[in-house]
């Protein structure tokens, strides 16, 4: 082991429209979990590019309203984001937070981080 990784924690938070799930046509949803799934694959996406050591990862993706029949307004995730390098680091963050905050948009989503 030449370097011990830094991290950084972001919490974020994407706002959506809950629906019924049978009356709101998919074209039309705002479903927050579906635009924060998005942000997941891209969040490890940008690790990726970004090539060893940098990792991304989100662990865990909590929604509400949290029924089997309504589509999700709110879902919030926290990214684990490290790197060895701080200047680095510092790049992983702002790349996997730019990422979020464009699929928000293309999704008519808010999304805090």
């Amino acid at each position: 082991m030449t370097a011990i990784a830094g991290t950084a924690h972001l919490e974020v938070t994407v706002r959506g429209q809950p629906d019924h799930a049978g009356a709101m046509a998919m074209t039309r949803r705002r479903d927050a979990l579906l635009g924060a799934s998005a942000m997941a694959l891209a969040i490890a996406d940008v690790a990726v590019r970004m090539g060893h050591p940098a990792v991304a990862t989100v662990g865990t993706i909590a929604v509400e309203p949290a029924q089997v029949n309504v589509v999700p307004g709110v879902a919030r995730f926290v990214i684990d984001a490290r790197h060895s390098d701080p200047a680095a680091r510092a790049d992983l963050v702002n790349e996997v937070t730019n990422a979020c905050k464009v699929i928000a948009r293309e999704r008519g989503l808010d999304v805090d981080v």
